[in-house]
């Protein structure tokens, strides 16, 4: 199976490793229970925490192949500020699209 993995470079595949390709990223939620149902649904990242890091890590990455269009100068990426970072927390979402997409796709793929 050929993959897009071979376009990002080891800093952002790492960075997204450590995040979770997979639902299960409540272990990062802060939310009562780690359920997402609270009335609040978005939750600061602590800057200087390692999921704020990765998350940062993915947002700068530049492709590790040339870019196919010329928006912005790449390197402009690494200076331009962070404000901040909110999470979504939204237990509906997850168990209701996110999870039952991943189970479908993976089933697919091991069915191949």
């Amino acid at each position: 199976m050929r993959s897009w993995r071979g376009m990002l470079t080891r800093e952002r595949l790492e960075a997204e490793a450590w995040l979770g390709y997979t639902p299960g990223l409540r272990r990062l939620w802060a939310s009562t229970d780690q359920k997402g149902m609270d009335d609040q649904i978005l939750f600061d990242v602590s800057e200087g925490s390692e999921e704020y890091e990765k998350v940062a890590a993915i947002f700068r990455a530049q492709p590790a192949v040339p870019r196919a269009y010329a928006d912005m100068n790449p390197g402009m990426w690494s200076y331009i500020s962070i404000a901040k970072i909110e999470r979504v927390e939204n237990g509906m979402q997850e168990d209701g699209s996110a999870e039952p997409y991943f189970k479908a796709l993976q089933r697919g793929v091991e069915n191949q």
